[in-house]
């Protein structure tokens, strides 16, 4: 019995897609994927300046994922006292942010839904990312706040954990990269 083979998305197919919507929906996970990782690959640096290592070199090469979890496995000095880079809940949500980069990266028919954003909004709360409304605390709430579409809620999303991650960089004696 041969196994059906799910065959790659034609140029042509991409014709019959609204690319307003899915090209800017891709752009903004993609823009946010990239300044967390940045933001991440900041944080390790500092902690091994800390520690009179240089990381650097260590992590430059990893992938998303594993820098998520070096974060999540070593200490940083953060105003003088030590904690984890990230706690594992935030490590959490930004596993989901790695899974629905990597979902929209490889299903190019497949755009993320509202509800499947909202849900890496309220992981982020969860782990103690601040908001300034009410915005994960359901859907229908962050719709009800003006949030409509994956690009609005990824981009409030995204600015308050890059100000949570710039802050711990900056009481650690980093750069500020929120300035």
């Amino acid at each position: 019995m041969r196994k059906s083979v799910k065959a790659p998305v034609a140029v042509f197919d991409l014709l019959e897609l609204d690319l307003d919507e899915l090209t800017r929906n891709f752009g903004i996970v993609l823009f946010c994927h990239l300044m967390i990782e940045r933001a991440l690959e900041e944080l390790l640096a500092r902690a091994g300046e800390q520690c009179g290592e240089d990381w650097r070199a260590e992590f430059a090469d990893l992938k998303f994922h594993r820098k998520v979890g070096a974060c999540e496995a070593r200490t940083i000095q953060v105003d003088g006292n030590p904690r984890q880079i990230i706690s594992r809940e935030l490590a959490e949500a930004l596993r989901t942010l790695n899974g629905l980069r990597n979902r929209i990266s490889h299903e190019y028919k497949t755009p993320l839904t509202f509800e499947e954003v909202h849900a890496y909004v309220a992981a982020l709360e969860a782990a103690g990312v601040d908001f300034s409304d009410d915005f994960a605390a359901s859907p229908h709430m962050a719709r009800e706040l003006g949030y409509e579409g994956v690009f609005g809620l990824m981009h409030e999303a995204t600015k308050h954990l890059f100000f949570e991650l710039g802050f711990t960089l900056e009481g650690a004696g980093g750069d500020n990269l929120i300035a």
